[in-house]
């Protein structure tokens, strides 16, 4: 599971940066690259316990 949140702008109109849970990878990072955004890399991923 990762966990994370999207950054807009002053005016919400456009993502600036986006920030993770556990993934610190280059493509957590991309925000204006389609493939890099919707690309899955559970080895970057971490556990969680979920009752």
């Amino acid at each position: 599971m990762d966990l994370g949140y999207v950054f807009g702008n002053p005016g919400g109109s456009l993502v600036m940066t986006r920030s993770y849970w556990k993934n610190t990878s280059f493509a957590a990072n991309v925000v204006g690259d389609i493939p890099h955004e919707s690309r899955l890399e559970p080895h970057e991923w971490g556990t969680a316990m979920v009752e």
